[in-house]
């Protein structure tokens, strides 16, 4: 059995359900910071910027491009820890948006979600101006632990059991709610520089990409059938407090 939830799309999360409405806690993902290398000499801007510009070169590979406007499906599988195969993702924009349809489709069928939460993501997915017109190759896990660093350059981007033709805003998602506005325009600028293309409301899309965590919990949730995991994603799908 899959002991590690799924991390396609906005399934790379750390997540404490609300006190008293589900004890399982999401949180294997992140490594804890005694176990990660020492980090660098150079400044956490520089070493941000490199990371945004390597993930810019990685999204705009030619083949890859090529792929994702369309030549075929991603060859990339998505597994979780202990081998189990989740399915390839889309190429094409409008998949990606037919998968979360879907994927919210599956989610409401077997737990209460919200009206807050369901009119919201219902709202972002139906609208256009959220949404990339392209695809790319996506890394889908990017953090200190996946990156390798050589002097003051990040060399290579590790791990790529998650990788998917699909939304660029998966690589950027984590970055833009974690960080100032200031720090993801930056960053933004960085990954422009390095041949990344953006879109006016990409920012916006992130935000609502990353609240859309639950629904991708929902689905790890019946995908390994087990209790404390049910109640968790019930917990977070229709929570106490509104969002």
């Amino acid at each position: 059995m899959c002991s590690r939830a799924p991390t396609s799309r906005a399934r790379s999360w750390t997540w404490s359900p609300p006190a008293g409405r589900g004890g399982a806690r999401l949180a294997d993902q992140q490594p804890r910071a005694d176990r990660l290398p020492a980090a660098p000499r150079h400044s956490r801007a520089q070493r941000g910027d490199g990371r945004i510009r390597h993930l810019a070169r990685r999204h705009r590979l030619p083949r890859l491009r090529r792929l994702a406007r369309g030549g075929g499906r991603a060859t990339a599988r998505d597994r979780c820890r202990g081998g189990s195969r989740h399915r390839h993702r889309g190429a094409l924009p409008a998949q990606e948006r037919e998968d979360w349809q879907r994927d919210l489709g599956r989610v409401s069928a077997e737990f209460e979600i919200s009206p807050a939460l369901w009119g919201r993501w219902t709202a972002w997915i139906a609208e256009d101006s959220y949404w990339p017109q392209h695809s790319v190759l996506t890394h889908g896990e990017i953090y200190p632990a996946h990156t390798l660093v050589e002097g003051e350059r990040i060399s290579a981007l590790l791990d790529w059991t998650t990788a998917a033709i699909g939304d660029p805003a998966r690589d950027l998602m984590f970055h833009q709610v974690s960080a100032p506005p200031e720090i993801f325009e930056r960053a933004l600028e960085a990954y422009v520089a390095g041949g990344g293309r953006i879109w006016p409301r990409l920012a916006e899309h992130c935000t609502e990409m990353f609240s859309a965590a639950p629904v991708a919990y929902g689905l790890f949730a019946l995908e390994t059938g087990e209790a404390e995991h049910r109640a968790a994603a019930a917990a977070v799908l229709n929570p106490a407090e509104e969002p």
